[in-house]
């Protein structure tokens, strides 16, 4: 099967790449720059495709495409359309696009928009909305005030959240894409936990070694840090907003939908920290 996966370049969309090319799928990865040096796995290649301007010819013989919008990406309405008209004259059979627990209740967040506009097309597609991935645990700046501060410092209070492993929604992503059977409409993903701060911060030091403290900052405190550290005033608000919504316990939840789909719990906590305990060190 011929799967092209837009977004293949950041973290989820490369393992699900790997995941793909891994059991045989002739996998195209779009990019801007086919001709910057990339690390895909055999079965896997590099296609030039640009999203606001989006190429039918480079979908051609597409059977599936995944659909996670790069970081800092956000389509105006006339782009969107333009995919969709893509992606519909070239026959793809299915769409998998990803956006975020919660974006259906919140209608200013350009990925409602985009789920919106799938919906309104003769396009058969899933959506996959993930909760917070425990992959964020390991990357910046929460990665570096772990391993040099020895703390968490987040305007998140005592909210639990239920993170979810990357590694299973690139997995349920791949079921989406592949088995005939997948149903239409929307799964939120989670983990099958749901865990405050202060477990988190006790989790890590258990298998660290170093005490790790949880610290609940204000959001005056969170935005001064965040501008310290030179972040554009919309990631500012953006952060902030995510935070406030976590605070509501928006992302506390918890779901059945990777044990329904894979057919085996998520991936814990304790095993991901047990994992990638040295991505703290």
């Amino acid at each position: 099967m011929r799967c092209f996966v837009i977004g293949g370049t950041g973290r989820l969309g490369a393992m699900l790449t790997d995941h793909l090319a891994s059991r045989g799928h002739d996998v195209r990865v779009a990019t801007r720059s086919p001709k910057r040096r990339m690390s895909l796995p055999a079965g896997a290649s590099a296609v030039a495709f640009d999203l606001r301007a989006p190429s039918a010819a480079a979908l051609r013989g597409v059977d599936r495409v995944f659909c996670i919008m790069p970081r800092g990406v956000a389509l105006e309405v006339a782009e969107e359309r333009a995919l969709l008209a893509a992606l519909a004259s070239e026959g793809v059979s299915r769409v998998v696009l990803v956006t975020g627990l919660g974006v259906d209740r919140a209608p200013s967040s350009p990925l409602y928009r985009l789920e919106a506009t799938f919906a309104q097309s003769a396009l058969a597609h899933a959506v996959l909305r993930p909760n917070y991935m425990l992959q964020n645990l390991c990357a910046s700046p929460l990665c570096e005030a772990i391993a040099e501060e020895h703390e968490i410092a987040l305007a998140a209070g005592d909210a639990r959240v239920s993170y979810i492993d990357a590694r299973d929604v690139a997995e349920v992503a791949a079921r989406a894409m592949i088995d005939d059977a997948w149903p239409h409409g929307a799964l939120d993903l989670t983990g099958g936990e749901s865990v405050d701060y202060h477990q988190i911060a006790e989790t890590i030091t258990r298998h660290l070694g170093v005490t790790i403290r949880y610290r609940s900052i204000t959001e005056d405190e969170a935005r001064a840090e965040l501008e310290r550290a030179g972040a554009a005033q919309e990631t500012i608000a953006a952060r902030l907003g995510f935070a406030s919504l976590t605070r509501q316990g928006a992302f506390a939840p918890v779901t059945d939908a990777v044990q329904l789909v894979l057919g085996r719990a998520p991936r814990t906590l304790e095993a991901f920290v047990r994992e990638h305990v040295r991505c703290w060190t």
